[in-house]
């Protein structure tokens, strides 16, 4: 997974009943813009940081 400052993120609930998350990457630690990014949530305490991709299951 690549992205840039600016992209938003959007992390699917692992179940029917948790709440999807939503972001905006403003840092990106990897080259060439790979993990680990640092991504700002509304209503959120703070920056958190993301520190890998995670494969959508099928």
């Amino acid at each position: 997974m690549r992205a840039r400052p600016g992209d938003r993120l959007v992390v699917k609930g692992v179940r029917v009943d948790l709440p999807e998350q939503r972001g905006r990457v403003f840092a990106v630690g990897g080259p060439d813009g790979t993990v680990p990014f640092t991504v700002r949530r509304p209503a959120a305490d703070g920056d958190r940081r993301c520190s890998r991709a995670r494969k959508p299951s099928s």
